[in-house]
């Protein structure tokens, strides 16, 4: 059970057709607490856009794990 819900999160961005975007949704667990059977989580979440280039290094660093 936890009591952090993400709120909505919504942006804009104008996409090109037949071209590739690198986004990332990243979370950040901000304090997590345990009582009982109980798990209390907060934090915040975010996205970011990459590069091609940043995309596939990290996309390589990954395969290798």
């Amino acid at each position: 059970m936890s009591n952090w819900r993400a709120g909505e999160m919504s942006f804009k961005y104008l996409f090109e057709a037949d071209k590739r975007y690198f986004i990332r949704l990243t979370a950040e667990l901000g304090n997590i607490g345990a009582y009982v059977s109980t798990l209390s989580i907060s934090g915040a979440y975010s996205f970011a856009m990459f590069t091609e280039e940043v995309a596939l290094n990290e996309l390589k660093g990954v395969k290798k794990n």
